[in-house]
């Protein structure tokens, strides 16, 4: 959770409601899922893909989204997400600073950028940064295959020390 008031300086977004995605059916018996991963880009459709996906194929992953790196840090404040991951051309705040107001709140989640902006174009920025995986956006179901195994092993890996 967020201990600063980093997230509150932006009014923006002052009341968004992060959308909530949940992988696992709505059925009462079933379990929650294993995985709570907070999923933050400008253009809705692309956290909305990620959801639909991870539904159809049955992950255990529940998929918070908000539209803002602002909007992000409130949904952080409130939830326990055990993975991040941001657009990097994002408008108020690109996915970088976004990465830097999260570790200034004290957050030690992975960080996935998940983007159409090119390695080599922000390659300083994401080595600098500690960014703990990166993978080029696009529409198709490897794509969001390779998102999901990155955040299950982004997780497994970074247990404790995403820094």
């Amino acid at each position: 959770m967020l201990t600063n008031d980093y997230a509150a300086s932006n009014t923006q977004d002052a009341k968004a409601t992060p959308h909530r995605h949940d992988s696992t059916s709505t059925d009462a018996t079933r379990m929650a899922p294993s995985l709570t991963v907070l999923h933050v880009d400008d253009h809705p459709e692309f956290v909305d893909l990620s959801s639909i996906y991870f539904d159809r194929i049955g992950a255990d992953v529940e998929v918070l989204t908000a539209t803002s790196a602002a909007e992000g840090l409130r949904v952080l404040q409130d939830s326990d997400v055990a993975c991040v991951v941001s657009d990097y051309d994002m408008p108020g705040m690109d996915g970088i600073e976004f990465l830097d107001a999260i570790r200034e709140a004290g957050l030690d989640v992975p960080f996935i950028l998940f983007t159409n902006v090119a390695r080599a174009d922000i390659d300083t920025d994401v080595t600098a940064r500690c960014v703990t995986a990166y993978l080029r956006k696009s529409v198709g179901v490897e794509t969001y295959t390779k998102l999901l195994n990155r955040i299950e092993e982004a997780v497994s890996s970074c247990r404790g020390d995403c820094t």
